[in-house]
């Protein structure tokens, strides 16, 4: 579900996470190194 939230098709309607918008800061998602791993690129992550 993460990457079709973030790299999937826009359906706001659907997946209303992709509404998320910031303007000013930034958004931190926490998910677990599974979900992670199915992403196509890691934007940044923490160390455990």
């Amino acid at each position: 579900m993460l990457k079709t939230v973030l790299e999937g098709q826009y359906q706001p309607d659907r997946l209303p996470a992709q509404i998320i918008r910031p303007t000013q800061g930034k958004v931190v998602w926490m998910v677990d190194r599974a979900a992670a791993s199915s992403l196509s690129t890691a934007i940044s992550s923490t160390p455990n």
